[in-house]
């Protein structure tokens, strides 16, 4: 399965567009959907150093003047209002302590009309006390993830912020084959790994990625699995525009001179 195409499908991405990269890594995808639709992308990250990798992948693929990278929290944004088009996150969205704040600031920053796609990591289901939930928590260290929103649940917050759900569903068959890969590969290495981290040639994060690359198939590919790869579309009404509190357009003021102290 090819994530960003399938990312790229579902917004509807054309050359006209302005998209949202929140929590866009070393700029992979922004990268892709600025080379292959000539649309602008806006990316943001919390990491400088993925930040300064992004823009230097996007100046080697011949994207600069259509792309921008920034470093920035997706719960507390900086831009103005309706800003962008279209926005997204990308096995992103899982890494925010808070996902209404998440969903929150995609609506605040959509234009009316525009898109919102999240493609990430799910929980189906609370889990299990016991080995399921030890499991579980072992994965998300070696993921350095805070935690899975439950699916049903990330959907009720795109709806609470005002987002309409247009489209859902569960991509676990498709992806199921990659996640065997992964735990095949990781399996074969692992004495490896673990020699290295007895040595101390390697921090214990590397070892945890090992173990997460392992427990993340049977979390995946098992009947009643706990998680799922889900994805989820949804649209900010063309109607959704609001008189702006004091408060509000105080706020939006003051996102618009940090936005325009940036360009300085």
């Amino acid at each position: 399965m090819n994530s960003d195409r399938f990312v790229a499908e579902k917004l509807a991405v054309d050359t006209s567009d302005h998209v949202l990269d929140m929590g866009c890594g070393v700029g992979g995808t922004s990268v892709y959907l600025a080379k292959t639709y000539g649309c602008r992308v806006t990316g943001i990250t919390v990491s400088r150093v993925q930040r300064e990798q992004a823009a230097e992948y996007a100046a080697a693929s011949g994207v600069r003047h259509l792309t921008q990278f920034e470093v920035m929290d997706y719960t507390a944004m900086t831009f103005r209002d309706a800003t962008f088009t279209k926005a997204f996150t990308q096995e992103s969205s899982n890494y925010a302590l808070d996902k209404r704040e998440l969903l929150r600031e995609a609506h605040r920053v959509l234009a009316p009309g525009g898109c919102y796609v999240s493609l990430d990591a799910f929980q189906r289901r609370d889990p299990r006390p016991g080995k399921e939930e030890t499991s579980l928590s072992r994965v998300l260290r070696g993921w350095a993830c805070a935690g899975l929103e439950r699916f049903d649940r990330y959907r009720a917050f795109a709806g609470e912020v005002g987002l309409a759900v247009v489209e859902s569903g569960d991509l676990s068959p498709r992806t199921a084959r990659s996640s065997r890969a992964i735990w095949r590969r990781h399996v074969f290495l692992y004495p490896l790994a673990s020699l290295a981290r007895c040595l101390g040639l390697v921090p214990a994060e590397f070892l945890w990625h090992f173990q997460a690359s392992i427990g993340q198939k049977d979390m995946y590919c098992t009947t009643d699995c706990l998680l799922m790869f889900g994805y989820l579309v949804a649209r900010k009404p063309q109607s959704d525009v609001q008189p702006a509190s004091a408060d509000d357009r105080d706020q939006n003021a003051e996102r618009g001179a940090a936005a325009d102290q940036r360009r300085m």
